[in-house]
């Protein structure tokens, strides 16, 4: 998160600082990439804010 705020990131370089909104540990770096990947291609913005007030990803790897 540091290095998004310092910029040391292009794609966060220009955006505000993020802010953590939830977090999910997996058994692999692996399974983690390819569940964020899955959150970001889903197109229903309601549908994440549901995961992330329920505090659960109903999203298999």
């Amino acid at each position: 998160m540091r290095q998004h705020s310092l910029g040391h990131t292009q794609t966060t370089r220009k955006m505000k600082s993020p802010a953590l909104v939830f977090v999910q540990e997996y058994e692999t770096l692996q399974i983690a990439r390819r569940v964020e990947s899955k959150i970001k291609k889903l197109k229903r913005k309601d549908y994440v804010e549901k995961m992330v007030r329920d505090g659960y990803l109903k999203i298999e790897p």
